[in-house]
């Protein structure tokens, strides 16, 4: 690595890297350091977005790894989602686990609408069951929710007699699994939450969709390639990931085919990934409001 950090001595993020690190081998967090395409292309994706910035950056901020920077990327997106959703009046609430303007909501499926027991019945001690028996012994958690409080109208039998009644409930609009990497069995649970949002509700399902910062075209593939289980796939700078794929091609690769540039333009063209900046037009667009 560190022969590759003086090759390209003038990329921003390799100055950072041979500045702080010892012997110049501190990478990319969102890099796979075992993997050579990943680890490229993810020195060359951060320093396209960090010329890309506006104003253009000049110094980069030490992110831990793992965890804390996946809850970032969810706490920092839903920060962005509440701004829009504000700015465009809608009805909407937007919360992630660790944003501080959350107040507190409850992150379960069963929380809301279509998936909460419906007025109607006492208690549901056997829905959550069922859907904890589906979600692997846990019930399925998103990562950032979207919802509108909303009355809704649900019909009870009495004496023989149907009655309709209305009752407010939390109307879960968006699941959004954020993942800043994609690189295990845990990134691909998102394709069974997934699945589990689309089949278990008792009306229209949520949208669901994957925000994601992975430098690796096969790895996007990987979930964006699907049969329905997650409505798209979106990455935070799509832009720069391009650009950083061409850049890493022309380094001395052992690649076998597809090129990983071929296979990022037709998850591109075949709009199965998207830039993250379409995400707020593609959820709300066909509203109305």
């Amino acid at each position: 690595m560190k022969r590759f950090l003086e090759k390209h001595h003038e990329l921003a993020v390799a100055k950072v890297a041979l500045a702080e690190a010892k012997a110049g081998e501190l990478a990319p967090n969102i890099a796979d350091t075992g993997y050579e395409l990943s680890l490229l292309t993810s020195f060359f994706m951060l320093d396209e977005m960090l010329k890309r910035s506006s104003p253009p950056v000049s110094s980069l901020e030490i992110v831990p790894s793992g965890q804390t920077l996946g809850r970032r990327l969810e706490d920092t997106l839903a920060i962005r989602l509440r701004e829009l959703v504000t700015e465009a009046g809608y009805p909407f609430e937007v919360a992630s686990k660790g944003d501080p303007g959350t107040q507190t909501p409850q992150f379960d499926l069963t929380a809301y609408w279509p998936y909460a027991t419906p007025p109607a019945v006492s208690a549901g001690p056997a829905v959550n069951t069922a859907l904890r028996q589906l979600g692997r012994g846990h019930l399925i958690q998103p990562d950032v929710v979207v919802w509108r409080t909303r009355l809704a109208k649900f019909h009870r039998v009495d004496g023989g007699r149907l009655l309709t009644e209305e009752h407010e409930v939390r109307q879960l609009f968006a699941c959004i699994s954020g993942k800043a990497t994609i690189r295990s069995d845990r990134s691909q649970s998102a394709r069974y939450e997934g699945i589990v949002v689309s089949r278990w509700g008792r009306a229209r399902a949520p949208h669901f969709v994957v925000v994601t910062a992975e430098p690796v075209p096969s790895r996007l593939g990987s979930l964006a390639w699907g049969l329905g289980e997650i409505d798209c796939v979106y990455h935070v700078d799509l832009g720069s990931l391009v650009a950083a794929v061409e850049k890493a091609e022309d380094e001395p690769l052992r690649l076998q085919p597809p090129r990983p540039s071929d296979e990022l333009r037709e998850l591109i063209e075949q709009a199965r990934v998207r830039d993250l900046s379409d995400l707020f037009d593609d959820l709300f667009d066909d509203l109305g409001l």
